[in-house]
């Protein structure tokens, strides 16, 4: 059995909007949400989601918090490698990266080969994020699947 992990908001929804978070109500399930940037908090299921890491948010937070210097570029972008195969992030994985490009080109009918991607993440991006981090407002959880 794979566990899937994701952000779990457990702050106050009522002060999101004074952060920069603008609210919507998505009427078609009544979901409520707040945005701002690329993240996502929403108040049915408690959870945060980034656009750009669509089911790697717990993982990348796991990471994200136990990194102390992020390896942001110059360009002020974060890298993510996302692996579907074991669905874990990385900051370094380039050369793994690099040699799945590899075995792609001279393999391109073996699926099992389209395991890991790369992200580029603003770092500005990740500032609602981060402040919510910084407000423990969130905690990565576990659904068994």
């Amino acid at each position: 059995m794979s566990i899937h992990k994701y952000i779990k908001f457990t702050g106050e929804y009522g002060k999101l909007r004074s952060m920069g978070f603008a609210f919507q109500r998505l009427y078609a399930s009544n979901y409520m949400q707040w945005c701002n940037k690329n993240t996502r908090v929403w108040k049915n299921g408690a959870e945060v989601t980034h656009d750009r890491l669509t089911n790697f948010e717990g993982p990348f937070l796991e990471l994200y918090m136990a990194t102390d210097d992020l390896p942001i570029n110059d360009r002020g972008c974060l890298r993510v490698y996302t692996n579907r195969e074991n669905h874990s992030v990385s900051f370094d994985d380039q050369q793994a990266w690099v040699e799945e490009g590899r075995a792609r080109m001279e393999d391109p009918e073996n699926e099992s080969l389209y395991n890991l991607d790369c992200v580029y993440l603003h770092a500005v991006d990740l500032e609602p994020l981060g402040e919510l981090i910084d407000l423990g407002w969130v905690e990565v959880a576990e659904i068994p699947e």
